[in-house]
């Protein structure tokens, strides 16, 4: 009987590893084309504008990845050339990323920074596909992170 459930045991572990695998993403990957992103119909905000794009945390990276990020002058309509944090030259990297924009506040102090995240309006973040060599979304599809 003890063979029996060290078995089930056995079979459990098993099926737990291979649908870790399955649902682990594939690393992000690399077509060679200068990635930006256009912001449109920002309402909100002031300041120096910093936009990056990041990987959801795991187990590998508790904090996720930062792959790319710039910091562009506030306007209403903005086009962010994102910049790889590891080599300093623009991102070429393709695959489903987080969005993150932190508006920098009139003063040094980080409470005034607001940020907000790409949700498609919903409640919660969402990744986003970044395939194009420039990719185009609305402010109104991200939501402030508190």
């Amino acid at each position: 009987m003890k063979n029996i459930y060290k078995l089930f045991g056995i079979i459990a572990l098993v099926t737990v590893v291979m649908f870790s695998f399955a649902a682990c993403e594939e690393d992000p990957g690399d077509d060679g084309v200068p990635k930006s992103l256009v912001i449109t119909g920002i309402d909100k905000g002031s300041g120096a504008i910093t936009v990056g794009i990041c990987d959801a945390p795991d187990k590998k990276n508790p904090k996720g990845v930062i792959h790319a990020f710039s910091k562009v002058p506030y306007g209403a309509n903005i086009t962010v050339p994102l910049i790889s944090a590891v080599t300093n030259v623009q991102f070429t990297g393709t695959g489903n990323f987080y969005i993150l924009m932190i508006f920098d506040g009139e003063t040094s102090s980080d409470s005034d920074d607001i940020t907000y995240v790409y949700s498609q309006g919903s409640l919660v973040p969402l990744p986003f596909a970044l395939t194009e060599g420039s990719s185009t979304i609305p402010f109104s599809q991200f939501m402030e992170y508190k």
